[in-house]
């Protein structure tokens, strides 16, 4: 996302798996303009994108912590899908 000239948001994902399942693996939005409506437009764009290239569903991922992109989700109509593990070595 561009505004003015300078990069305000950025949106990533991987390839998918042989089900098809896109997957995000970067959002970013400049802090001074978080909850303007780029993430939102960011997702939305990446979704279209995924649709056309014909995936069967769109995964996105949040730490704990992150609540306003847990809310984004969930406004986009995400749900829950699995837990994912963590060891530090």
């Amino acid at each position: 996302a561009e505004g003015k000239g300078f990069i305000l948001g950025v949106i990533g994902q991987t390839p998918w798996s042989h089900a098809r399942v896109a997957e995000e693996v970067l959002l970013y939005v400049v802090p001074g303009h978080r909850r303007s409506g780029i993430a939102q437009a960011l997702v939305e764009a990446l979704e279209a994108w995924a649709r056309a290239e014909g995936a069967t569903a769109l995964r996105m991922t949040a730490q704990p912590g992150q609540g306003a992109a847990v809310a984004l989700y969930a406004g986009l109509g995400f749900e829950p899908a699995e837990q994912a593990f963590l060891k530090v070595l």
